[in-house]
């Protein structure tokens, strides 16, 4: 891939990463790590926005050229504070800022920050929600490209595609903003108990951008989601096996 010198460029080159990878330059660029990350670097928020809705397309089998998804008022998970749907577009954009920020300033190695970025952009995508579908399947996208690189884009899709075989716990613990997570439940708490969650209120975009910043920068947050993530998945094969064998 072609070094990204104008906004009009990187547009153009987050469009062939979907579209065009198989071209055998973009797979040897993207082997590299720190190529990676400087490539997530190079885009402003717009930018990721449609790299995004562009892989999201591709997950969902519709032509990304089309913009099939653009109109899309986004999912909404009442128990994981996802914005409203006019809320999204300043979330992701915060949400992928903070992300830059880190990335920019950062002097963490190579290998944690591919690490974090990889964690920070798939929990973006779940807190956000943008889509009307799609959402895990395009984060999970995100993170492994991140996280692995690819030389076979189709490979990558059909891995990432089912939740079976990654599948990471991004939970109301790691936000910042608990308050949003409780604000519009259906939850019995005393005064004292509903106090202390009232005084993390912020807007919902501020809230996702700071926990991203503090799961960046708190190696210990990283590792609880790979705590939590493991405890879900023996909790999900127990709960199978059981079922199999009741069948």
């Amino acid at each position: 891939m072609k070094n990204a010198e104008t906004h009009q460029d990187r547009v153009e080159y987050a469009t062939e990463l979907v579209t065009d990878f198989d071209l055998e330059t973009d797979a040897e660029f993207f082997t590299e790590p720190q190529n990676r990350l400087d490539f997530i670097s190079s885009l402003d928020a717009d930018e990721f926005a449609d790299l995004a809705r562009h892989i999201n397309a591709r997950m969902r089998g519709y032509e990304p050229r089309e913009k099939t998804t653009i109109h899309e008022k986004g999912g909404f998970l009442p128990l994981e504070a996802t914005p409203k749907a006019k809320e999204k577009p300043e979330s992701l954009e915060a949400g992928f800022n903070a992300i830059k920020e880190y990335l920019d300033n950062s002097a963490d190695s190579v290998e944690e920050k591919t690490r974090g970025v990889g964690m920070a952009v798939e929990a973006l995508i779940i807190w956000v929600h943008p889509y009307n579908d799609g959402n895990g399947r395009t984060s999970r996208f995100l993170a492994k490209f991140i996280e692995d690189g690819t030389t076979d884009i189709d490979e990558l899709i059909t891995e990432t595609a089912s939740n079976d075989s990654r599948q990471r716990i991004y939970n109301g613990t790691l936000r910042v903003d608990q308050w949003n997570l409780v604000k519009d439940a259906d939850l019995i708490m005393d005064d004292d108990e509903l106090e202390s969650y009232r005084v993390t209120e912020m807007p919902v975009a501020e809230g996702i951008a700071k926990s991203l910043k503090r799961l960046l920068e708190n190696k210990a947050y990283q590792d609880k989601v790979d705590v939590q993530t493991e405890r879900y998945l023996k909790q999900r094969a127990a709960y199978e096996a059981k079922h199999t064998l009741a069948a």
